[in-house]
């Protein structure tokens, strides 16, 4: 019996660990070596590979954005803001 409840975690820590989670519930199919994947299962283990990379993506993004912000920068490519980087500014 439990007497103490936990704490929860920040929000931020409570991301990581459920990404964790996620990754380690997958890895222990790959680590019984009984286990035959099914076609649905297959495909499942893609959508995964999919959603943690383009997850991976944003979460870059929010990264450099929040790093931006924490040096008062604006946030955000640098070609939305900023005329000497040309990328989508043209000649006047």
């Amino acid at each position: 019996m439990n007497l103490f409840k936990k704490k929860p975690l920040p929000p931020l820590k409570q991301a990581i660990a459920l990404i964790n989670e996620a990754v380690e519930i997958a890895y222990k199919h790959q680590r019984n070596k009984q286990y035959m994947p099914t076609k649905s299962d297959l495909e499942l283990f893609k959508r995964i590979e999919q959603l943690l990379s383009s997850a991976s993506n944003t979460a870059a993004y929010i990264d450099r954005c929040m790093q931006q912000r924490a040096a008062g920068e604006p946030e955000g490519s640098k070609k939305w803001h900023n005329n000497e980087v040309f990328d989508y500014h043209y000649p006047p």
